[in-house]
């Protein structure tokens, strides 16, 4: 392993705080932070740390997971977007992974499909105000560009991430089914790097669409790359609520390092012997292994794409993993 990914993978202190500083100083537009209070309100339980580090990631250029075809000058037109998408993400996920009811877990991912959806009575405001941001967003995107030209793939794309809502949901109440195969299938496209990328070929003039097929393969990798990243800063926290859906522990049941039944005993509550076993077994250090191969792939894309910068892409999906693991225990 080469020095630049170690000090990516084993961060030290200075750049831990260096950007635990940044996000901490970062300052979210008005707009949405009207939409943040309003889920506060109605009991969301993100911190709204997670909002300042998803802002913060989204406008940062060079290194950047932004696409190099979008023009700098609108680098924070197109992040508020993205920003809208990754609240109605955020606010859904919620519902598969905490509130966990199936109910409201259907009615929120009806809402880009449905433009009258019922919403449970329990739930109606949360209901409400994921559909308001989904709403303002869809309203948003169709002034792009190349909005024409995208669409059908974001509202696939969309559904892709739906439907990983509700296979958390499955795998949350049903924990026999764990496995990291299909977890790393499913799980991967709540990430959002499929849907930011749409998002900034409908502003790409300079895009060559015949790189497409190849860009959309590179997105998979990046995904893959951002779930490690969230899954290895999140893991023990995600046990302590309820929520089995971490990579970290469908790797550990697959390799056979834990069993079922300890997994069912965590998600009664007893979860200390759970986190020892896999702290115990490298499955971290597995898992971080698998991310430098996943980088290797999405580099080796850099001869296949012309009109986006690979190189550049990679770089700022190494900043993403240096971000998620210095912001362990803050999201």
């Amino acid at each position: 392993m080469g020095e630049y990914i170690k000090d990516i993978l084993d961060i030290d202190s200075e750049t831990k705080e260096r950007i635990l500083e940044n996000v901490k100083n970062t300052e979210i537009p008005s707009q949405f932070e009207d939409y943040i209070r309003k889920y506060e309100d109605i009991g969301g339980e993100r911190s709204h740390f997670l909002w300042k580090w998803g802002w913060n990631l989204l406008t940062t250029r060079e290194p950047s997971f932004m696409l190099s075809t979008v023009p700098k000058d609108i680098t924070k037109k197109v992040a508020q977007k993205k920003l809208l998408i990754y609240l109605y993400v955020c606010f859904s996920d919620d519902v598969a992974d905490r509130n966990q009811s199936q109910e409201l877990l259907e009615c929120v991912t009806r809402i880009p499909n449905d433009d009258n959806p019922s919403y449970p009575e329990e739930n109606k405001e949360r209901a409400e105000l994921t559909k308001q941001v989904f709403d303002e967003f869809e309203t948003a995107i169709k002034d792009a560009p190349y909005w024409n030209d995208y669409k059908d793939i974001l509202f696939f794309d969309i559904n892709q991430t739906l439907n990983s809502f509700r296979w958390s949901y499955l795998l949350n109440n049903k924990p026999s089914l764990i496995n990291y195969k299909e977890n790393m299938i499913n799980n991967v496209h709540n990430m959002m790097f499929y849907l930011f990328a749409d998002i900034d070929l409908m502003y790409s003039e300079n895009f060559d669409k015949k790189d497409l097929p190849y860009l959309r393969e590179a997105v998979w990798y990046a995904q893959k790359m951002g779930r490690i990243g969230n899954w290895l800063s999140t893991w023990e926290r995600e046990i302590e609520n309820g929520d089995l859906t971490s990579g970290i522990i469908s790797y550990a049941v697959s390799e056979g390092l834990v069993g079922i039944e300890d997994v069912k005993r965590a998600k009664e509550g007893s979860i200390n012997g759970l986190i020892d076993k896999i702290d115990s077994d490298g499955v971290n250090e597995e898992l971080s292994r698998r991310w430098v191969n996943y980088r290797e792939e999405l580099l080796g894309y850099k001869d296949k794409i012309d009109s986006v910068d690979i190189e550049q892409y990679t770089e700022g999906l190494d900043l993403v993993m240096k971000y998620h693991l210095a912001s362990e225990g803050f999201k």
